[in-house]
């Protein structure tokens, strides 16, 4: 983990947990209570608006008093993300610029590699292995040609429909589907969610579909921002990772 971010590697044990009960989560998107353990949700922070893509909308911070997880309020409905989404984030598709190919330089560099020895390896591209890996949210496939050089059978999984066609014209398989949306009838061996846990409405269901989709022993890479980190305090309410609306979950080492 460095200061901004934090990362992690869970194995699925195979087993079943119980799901949310509906009153947890009718509380839940009341702003009373954690969705993760179920404790009281306090007020931290208020007044944070979208300052990367101008969407509208004013948000706080509330924190569980139990497991200090912290979330977005209020949670925007999925319907309302879906439209923020197409209207404020997506993807445009775009090929063959200046930016685009330097990027693909940038990322083939040894330059790269020194920048994952400082900033960490938040994308999990250092990785090598074998079996299917699912990349989730996988945008236009650049994560996906770095594990399938790593040697992995690599999948994507991508709402957004312009990059989800610029992935397919790599060569990629990508189902264009949200997660719980997804029927497989054979098992994934990795799941990577890099920068995509935070985003989920139920992080909670977001990792039991996972659990679903995985062989026993699979693992789920994550990575998602670090609230406590120093950047945090050191820019407040201005700090770069609230990213509201899309930014919902805020995650810990810890918590």
């Amino acid at each position: 983990m460095n200061s901004g971010d934090t990362t992690a590697l869970l194995e699925n044990p195979g087993i079943h947990e119980p799901a949310v009960s509906d009153q947890l989560e009718s509380q839940y998107r009341e702003g009373a209570v954690c969705l993760c353990c179920g404790g009281r949700a306090d007020s931290v922070l208020s007044g944070l608006f979208d300052n990367r893509f101008g969407s509208p909308g004013s948000y706080g911070i509330q924190r569980c008093s139990c497991c200090g997880l912290e979330r977005i309020f209020p949670v925007p409905t999925l319907e309302e993300l879906k439209t923020l989404y197409e209207s404020h984030y997506n993807f445009g598709g775009e090929t063959g610029t200046l930016y685009t190919s330097l990027r693909e330089w940038f990322f083939r560099s040894v330059v790269y590699r020194v920048w994952i020895y400082i900033d960490g390896d938040i994308s999990f591209h250092v990785h090598k292995g074998s079996g299917r890996l699912l990349d989730i949210g996988c945008n236009e496939g650049r994560g996906l040609s770095i594990y399938q050089r790593n040697g992995f059978q690599v999948e994507g999984l991508e709402i957004n429909e312009r990059a989800a066609s610029r992935a397919e014209q790599r060569g990629f398989v990508v189902h264009r589907c949200l997660l719980e949306q997804l029927k497989q009838s054979t098992v994934y061996d990795v799941a990577v969610l890099s920068n995509v846990l935070e985003h989920a409405v139920d992080p909670v269901q977001m990792l039991r579909e996972l659990h679903r989709i995985l062989a026993p022993g699979g693992r789920v890479w994550i990575s998602c921002p670090n609230s406590s980190s120093w950047l945090r305090r050191a820019f407040g309410k201005s700090w770069i990772n609230w990213h509201v609306p899309f930014h919902i979950t805020h995650f810990s080492a810890d918590a």
